[in-house]
Order: structure tokens, then C-alpha cells, then sequence
């Protein structure tokens, strides 16, 4: 995130905290946050870092916490040298739902629901997207 899109969303939602982090090194305690929603988050990240994420992820929810995330489907990479008429050197990493589906059963979420969907005809790039909501399970004493 750039700084400037930190400044426009502390101007519209003042009452919202927005801090600019790392995903893959969270800077929170332990079972922390009660929610991560993570758009297109993982977008430039290799299959290594995608588990690093997820684990960070799990690390700081707490139990019962709520994981959304979506990412582009399939399993090729699209390089950009210009974006927006800016020279750029990324690339775009496209998964497949197996793929995230197990990182995020090996980092111990649960409740995983993958729902897809088309891409909007002229308005956005036009590869098929995902949507995953996950759970971090609530640890229960016997009695």
C-alpha cells in the first residue's frame, strides 16, 4: 500500500484505524485480531511465500477468527514492464484452488469455502477469481 491510499482512507474513514504492514511478518500479538480481509493480496508472491502468509495470518487471529481472501485462478505468470503508463518489472502469480486450499488446511484453518467467479467484461482483467472465507478454529476444553 502506498502511503497516499493510507492518507485517502484515513480521510473517509477517520473513525478506522489503517496501519501499513507486512503480510508476511505481521507486526500484532498472538490471537489479536478478530478479522484479516486480504484482496488480491498474495498477487506477487511465490507458492513459499503464499504458506509464510497464511501461517502470519493464522498466527494473529483469534480463535474463531475470520480469513478472506481472494486471487486470480490458474497457474500461469504474467510479467508487466508498464502498467498505467509506468515502467514496471512485476509479475502476477495466478493459483490454482487446490493449491491455496491446502496451504490454508497445513496452516490449520478450517470451514474453507472457495466460491469462483467470472471477471466483469471490460472493467477489470479478465481472468476467472476466487473468493475464500476461512476460519481459524476455536480451541475447546474438555470437560
Amino acid at each position: 500500500m502506498s502511503e497516499k491510499i493510507l492518507e485517502q482512507a484515513r480521510t473517509i474513514y477517520p473513525e478506522i484505524h489503517f496501519q501499513k504492514g507486512n503480510i508476511l511478518e505481521i507486526e500484532c500479538e498472538n490471537d489479536s485480531i478478530a478479522g484479516v480481509v486480504a484482496f488480491y493480496a498474495i498477487v506477487h508472491f511465490t507458492e513459499e511465500q503464499v504458506g509464510i502468509a497464511f501461517r502470519e495470518v493464522f498466527r494473529v487471529l483469534q480463535p474463531g477468527g475470520l480469513f478472506l481472501l481472494t486471487y486470480h485462478l490458474g497457474e500461469e505468470t504474467i510479467y508487466l514492464d508498464e502498467f498505467l503508463g509506468k515502467k514496471v518489472d512485476i509479475d502476477f502469480m495466478f493459483f490454482t484452488n487446490d493449491f491455496i486450499f491446502s496451504c490454508l488446511k497445513d496452516s490449520a484453518f478450517e470451514k474453507i469455502d472457495i466460491i469462483e467467479r467470472e471477471p466483469y467484461p471490460g472493467l477489470e482483467y479478465q481472468s476467472r477469481r476466487a473468493y475464500v472465507f476461512a476460519i481459524k478454529p476455536v480451541v475447546r476444553k474438555s470437560p
